[in-house]
């Protein structure tokens, strides 16, 4: 017997062997494993959701520099540095995401609320901050190769 439970015995006031005491200390270990299997599935799920986001980010700006690639080409042409360039393809992908992640935040945490459930603050603030990382990691690439193009070659091309 554990010490609590001899402890519990000896405060009731019937035989010892009249009562019987159930522990729960399986069920504890039972909550304490399906915790960190739930711990361990949101992580995953996570990290899937924001690396998809980042994935889908890149493919997006790719597209969107190849199509102005004429625009920037003339703006390299016309003296435009490559970091400002670059610059300019981060900027204009962070303006777009700021306002995603601002609306999903909050109607993540508007549904939370509705359920009962609420969302931390710090868990909201931590995930919006890994969206703003992965896109701008996954913005990158593309800024660089929107910059490192010859822009005569560019502005050549009909």
């Amino acid at each position: 017997m554990a010490p609590a439970e001899q402890l519990l015995l000896s405060l009731v006031a019937a035989p010892a062997d009249a009562l019987s005491v159930d522990s729960p200390a399986t069920l504890a270990q039972l909550q304490g494993q399906l915790r960190a299997d739930l711990g361990a599935y949101g992580r995953q799920m996570l990290v899937l959701a924001i690396g998809a986001g980042a994935g889908l980010t890149a493919v997006v700006v790719l597209a969107d520099v190849l199509i102005r690639r004429a625009a920037l080409g003339r703006r390299r042409a016309l003296g435009c540095s490559r970091s400002a360039l670059t610059a300019l393809v981060l900027l204009r992908s962070l303006y777009a995401v700021t306002a995603d992640i601002v609306t999903g935040c909050a109607a993540a945490s508007m549904a939370a609320n509705a359920w009962g459930a609420p969302i931390p603050l710090a868990f909201t603030a931590a995930t919006a901050t890994l969206a703003v990382l992965a896109t701008l990691a996954a913005t990158m690439p593309p800024a660089l190769a929107a910059a490192l193009r010859d822009p005569l070659a560019v502005l050549r091309t009909p």
